[in-house]
């Protein structure tokens, strides 16, 4: 995204959406490593402990947040995640044509 954002030859649309699909992936990597967190501590209980754990909701809700993003708490704002990212992340391969003009 960094190589998007600093090309001389990106529109100011493309440089908007590769700030997006960087802070999309910021997010993602966040959830999912609350996912693996949540993962490891699982490991480490016996079966007996599992049933009703607070924990396998968070782990399912981060990896969902992962997948589909989720509303901010906090600003109300769409923070968007992986299915985001791949709707849009092809937008910033298209270039325009223009003739090349011989002098």
């Amino acid at each position: 995204m960094a190589g998007v954002i600093q090309s001389q030859g990106a529109t100011s649309s493309q440089r908007a959406l590769a700030l997006q699909i960087n802070t999309a992936i910021n997010n993602v990597k966040i959830w999912l490593e609350q996912v693996r967190q949540d993962a490891e501590q699982l490991l480490h209980m016996q079966n007996a402990q599992l049933s009703g754990l607070a924990i396998l909701g968070d782990l399912e809700a981060q990896a969902r947040y992962a997948y589909a993003g989720r509303t901010d708490p906090a600003s109300g704002e769409m923070q968007q995640g992986a299915t985001w990212i791949y709707d849009n992340v092809e937008r910033l391969a298209t270039f325009d044509v223009t003739p090349y003009l011989t002098r």
